[in-house]
């Protein structure tokens, strides 16, 4: 190999230094635009995140609003279904698909000669002796079947004083009862 002079040695390491230094520079530079362009980046995505975030905020507080108005049109609703069944001059049963009876409304519960809440759970053959207990059974599985309203006359023995009724049976919407 060619010898070189301690000068030319010199000015060797100094062109290598320069290249080093540039290509530092150059590095520096690059790396400095690639940090500002993630910042960037980080600033566009902390702006969608927060504005996606609003967006789900107010969309659950819109959900919530209509749960509310909802909820509050249901209570008025059912009060005034209660208040109707209440002022009703009969008794009128809510029963299942199975002829239990789910609860009671009228305003002449003393006919049935204890608390209605003791009768709630009870299916028709615990109200009634076995031949009236299956046309009843009868008439509220045709009621189901078919959505008409079914009618029943029937006498009942209260206090050992025969009591003739009137009895109609209607599904309720798509529930079963």
């Amino acid at each position: 190999p060619d010898r070189l002079s301690a000068r030319d040695l010199q000015a060797e390491l100094n062109r290598l230094d320069e290249a080093v230094q540039l290509a530092g520079q150059v590095w520096q530079a690059q790396l400095q635009r690639d940090t500002e362009a993630q910042h960037r980046l980080d600033k566009i995505n902390m702006g969608l995140v927060g504005a996606l975030s609003l967006l789900l905020l107010w969309l659950l507080s819109r959900s919530h609003r209509q749960r509310e108005l909802v909820m509050s049109k249901l209570r008025q609703r059912d009060g005034q279904l209660r208040a109707f069944a209440e002022a009703l001059p009969d008794i009128a049963f809510r029963m299942d698909a199975q002829g239990k009876c789910l609860d009671i409304h009228g305003s002449n519960l003393a006919l049935l000669g204890r608390p209605p809440a003791a009768l709630v759970g009870m299916g028709l053959a615990e109200f009634f002796p076995p031949d009236m207990a299956a046309r009843f059974e009868a008439a509220l599985q045709q009621a189901l079947k078919d959505g008409s309203t079914q009618s029943l006359s029937f006498t009942v023995n209260i206090n050992k004083e025969p009591h003739y009724f009137d009895s109609r049976c209607a599904p309720i919407g798509e529930a079963g009862q």
